[in-house]
């Protein structure tokens, strides 16, 4: 557990300091090949070990789809919407995750059956700081630089971040990883 701690302060570390680069524009993105499965298969099992409620995640899209991107940065995107998800859930999490590629790039959601979020919070959701207030949720902590972060960082991967949400039915995140960007399948 405290390894698993120490890796979460580590990674909110590490966004904290690309966000302080990106600021600069003197940030190096390392740009590969990335099989999209493993990866979030593996942030999925982690996310389920230390999760304090029942975590269950779905995942629909091709053993063979591989994404042009910088994996820390990827991973760390993931990682971030699938703690939102979790977090926002009441007794246990349900997330889906979907990922196809389409003429324009390669498409991701991730689905949850949360909260959600009220429509007059939705535009603000990806400022820094910013944190939808939720009267009865102390327990959830953050500094609100989780889906700055997310936006920040699929802009400079050359992709486009988007949500929709419904209180009480939960929130999809869209994101777009533009072609240009990317390789081929398998």
């Amino acid at each position: 557990m405290s390894r698993q701690q120490l890796q979460k302060l580590s990674d909110l570390v590490e966004q904290i300091l690309s966000m302080s680069m990106e600021r600069r524009r003197t940030m190096q993105l390392v740009m590969e090949q990335t099989d999209v499965r493993p990866m979030v298969e593996a942030l999925a099992a982690q996310h389920r070990l230390k999760a304090d409620k029942p975590v269950e995640v779905n995942l629909d899209m091709p053993d063979d789809l591989r994404l042009r991107t910088d994996r820390n940065h990827f991973a760390n995107i993931m990682s971030n919407l699938l703690d939102n998800a979790i977090k926002y859930s009441e007794t246990q999490a349900h997330i889906t995750i979907t990922a196809r590629r389409t003429a324009e790039g390669v498409e991701m959601r991730v689905e949850d059956q949360g909260i959600g979020i009220s429509k007059d919070r939705l535009p603000y959701i990806f400022d820094k700081f910013y944190r939808v207030p939720h009267g009865n949720l102390h327990a959830v902590k953050g500094y609100g630089l989780g889906l700055y972060y997310v936006k920040t960082m699929i802009r400079r991967l050359g992709g486009e971040v988007t949500a929709e949400s419904t209180p009480g039915r939960g929130t999809i995140f869209k994101l777009l990883f533009h072609d240009e960007n990317q390789g081929t399948t398998g």
